[in-house]
């Protein structure tokens, strides 16, 4: 079984989806793009391991809830990172120019 910390995870969010061999700079699109897909993988695959665990499936129970809290976790940086850009653009838009 894989355990991942929270720096892993978060990394995770950002890096999985883009290839290496891809150059370095890469759009905010495409990170975006990448960190939702990713956010989308974590959210299916805790709800297959839910369902088959439910429908008696040889599925660990271990397994079903990592799998839930990893979800849980990454759901919650994606919604405190929403929070801080829409905090950032609010801020930048009451600046007197």
């Amino acid at each position: 079984m894989d355990i991942k910390g929270l720096d892993q995870l978060q990394s995770d969010l950002f890096v999985q989806g883009l290839n290496q061999d891809t150059p370095t700079e890469t759009s905010f699109q495409e990170t975006f793009n990448a960190s939702v897909q990713a956010l989308s993988q974590m959210s299916n695959k805790s709800s297959d391991l839910s369902n088959s665990y439910a429908a008696g499936e040889d599925v660990s129970l271990q397994d079903v809830m990592v799998a839930s809290q990893e979800a849980d976790i990454a759901m919650r940086l994606a919604v405190q990172m929403r929070n801080k850009v829409l905090e950032a653009y609010r801020e930048i838009i009451r600046m007197p120019v």
